[in-house]
């Protein structure tokens, strides 16, 4: 949905909450939402710095290469939004006092979890959206001819299904590197790594592309099988040769 709805959304937030469905929305800290009297936080930036410091819960944030971070959250109470209502409304920070911008963030949702698992929860959206964008960029998401709703869904599985077998390669490399032993001395037959996480995506693109757009394009000029060098290039491609995305067009 991160392309989709890239502010505040009201109508999104009210059918989550009809239909029930556990979610964690960002806001945009400068807009509020309803009437609020002048005295009363009219904004998540109004509310949050307004927070006596022992309002402010310590985080701790775990990230994959191992190291981790300290940041703060609290529970902000402005307009519809509290701890005992059914919506709640969170600020996560790196710093509770300056609340910097680009490490700051303003959350509702409806979830009872403690503040520690809400951060933990959000800071998943990162990696959604770095995976999303390697589906759109490298794998192909919508590089797609179709308008059935079943052969657009078909095109978005193989996607991901490319996109797990490169996750899972990579996985495997990291696995060998750890157990591939040291090479004795003047030992120059060593076996050498799979490419990493990028050069892997770009190695898949540069034969499922031309693969699909290739024949797609025979199929609309002609009704005949393809002549033979066509055919060569198209088998090469299906069993996963890639050539240079930028020359064959």
């Amino acid at each position: 949905m991160a392309d989709c709805f890239c502010v505040d959304n009201h109508a999104l937030e009210a059918a989550l909450l009809k239909r029930r469905l556990p979610h964690v929305l960002a806001r945009h800290g400068a807009l509020g939402r309803g009437w609020a009297p002048a005295e009363a936080d009219h904004s998540f930036k109004d509310a949050a710095p307004s927070l006596p410091l022992r309002a402010w819960r310590e985080v701790t944030r775990r990230f994959r290469d191992g190291h981790t971070e300290r940041w703060w959250a609290a529970e902000l109470t402005l307009l519809g939004y509290g701890p005992g209502r059914p919506v709640r409304a969170i600020c996560a920070t790196t710093d509770r006092r300056a609340l910097p911008a680009l490490s700051t963030w303003y959350l509702t949702t409806n979830l009872p979890a403690p503040l520690a698992e809400m951060v933990r929860l959000y800071g998943l959206r990162n990696w959604i959206e770095q995976g999303y964008k390697q589906m759109k960029d490298e794998l192909g998401w919508a590089d797609f001819m179709v308008r059935s709703d079943r052969a657009i869904r078909r095109h978005w599985t193989l996607v991901c299904c490319a996109f797990a077998s490169c996750g899972w390669n990579e996985a495997m490399q990291n696995r060998a590197s750890q157990s591939l032993a040291r090479p004795e001395a003047g030992e120059t037959n060593v076996e050498k790594p799979l490419p990493h996480w990028p050069l892997l995506l770009r190695a898949v693109r540069a034969w499922r592309t031309p693969a699909h757009w290739l024949a797609r394009c025979w199929a609309a000029f002609a009704s005949e099988p393809p002549p033979a060098e066509l055919a060569a290039l198209l088998g090469a491609l299906s069993t996963g040769h890639g050539i240079n995305l930028y020359l064959w067009l």
